[in-house]
């Protein structure tokens, strides 16, 4: 299914770089939230990084579960960097066909978290639980 995947991966990233290319005045709340997802998302990459992080849901050979720092609150926080920084592009490119393409992409990473989730699951049995102690990408919430 790696093919799947890829179609995920590009959907994901073609959504990011059409709100960047719609770019039209800078706002300070679509500033805040580049900002905050853009620093969630460093975070998020330097927890994983000794994990052998991946850009596609397929579990990389010699992959390690991480459950600590960010990952001990949401199992996705690189999804939601990604949500936030969008919002912050869709917000300053002033635009209703910006509001569609970041819908796009929400639905994209909701389909992509669940496959990661799937197949995360039966690389790791102890996901299951860390499944149950944590929500999956908005803290408290979802």
């Amino acid at each position: 299914m790696k093919i799947l995947s890829l179609i995920q991966v590009t959907i994901q990233f073609s959504c990011i770089i059409l709100l960047a290319l719609m770019y039209k005045q800078m706002h300070l709340a679509g500033l805040i939230f580049i900002i905050a997802g853009s620093a969630l998302g460093f975070v998020a990459i330097w927890q994983m990084r000794k994990s052998r992080l991946s850009i596609l849901p397929e579990i990389t050979k010699g992959a390690t579960l991480i459950n600590s720092g960010l990952y001990s609150v949401i199992r996705h926080p690189m999804y939601l960097a990604v949500i936030l920084a969008s919002l912050g592009l869709a917000i300053n490119s002033n635009s209703y066909l910006s509001i569609v393409i970041l819908f796009i992409l929400v639905i994209d990473l909701f389909f992509k978290s669940n496959r990661e989730e799937k197949l995360l699951e039966k690389e790791f049995i102890e996901y299951a639980i860390y499944k149950k102690k944590t929500n999956k990408i908005i803290p408290g919430v979802y």
